[in-house]
């Protein structure tokens, strides 16, 4: 897949957006959960010693993969943004004393069309991210799962 350099602030913003919502899905949180007491296990335990690094890490590279998957499948449709107030967009800040004052002289339907635009947009550019997105997980090294592991709640999505 070739991005365009134009098209890269887009899915920049699009990713910081859709990990975060990835991350909060019960599936990840679950599987996430389960390698990090798998990697917190006591010295005697037999379940901690059969336990490679290599497993957790192809385990939470499975979490990320499917909570991704998960992001992408629900984000990537028509309301997808629009419709989740977790995830909508709402217009930068800025922007909103402009939107304010344009709703009092009566261009409220503009106003809500242009916000509407940019969840919109967002919407469509969700599964170009896809590959950029299987790639940084399939690129994950052991040093990286660690980090995630260990991390705080922010760390999957920090990665």
């Amino acid at each position: 897949m070739r991005i365009r350099p134009r098209h890269l602030p887009c899915l920049i913003l699009l990713a910081a957006v859709t990990l975060p919502v990835a991350a909060s899905g019960t599936q990840f949180k679950d599987l996430l959960n389960k390698a990090k007491q798998a990697t917190h296990l006591s010295d005697n335990s037999q379940a901690g010693a059969n336990l490679p690094t290599s497993d957790i890490a192809a385990g939470l590279k499975e979490a990320l993969a499917k909570g991704t998957t998960n992001a992408i499948n629900s984000l990537g449709r028509n309301n997808g943004f629009w419709n989740n107030p977790k995830v909508r967009i709402p217009l930068p800040g800025k922007l909103e004393q402009v939107a304010s004052l344009a709703r009092k002289m009566g261009m409220g339907a503009k106003v809500d069309a242009f916000e509407l635009s940019l969840n919109r947009a967002a919407e469509k550019a969700v599964p170009q991210v896809a590959d950029i997105f299987g790639d940084a997980i399939r690129k994950m090294t052991l040093s990286d799962a660690r980090g995630i592991l260990g991390g705080g709640d922010h760390a999957a999505t920090d990665y």
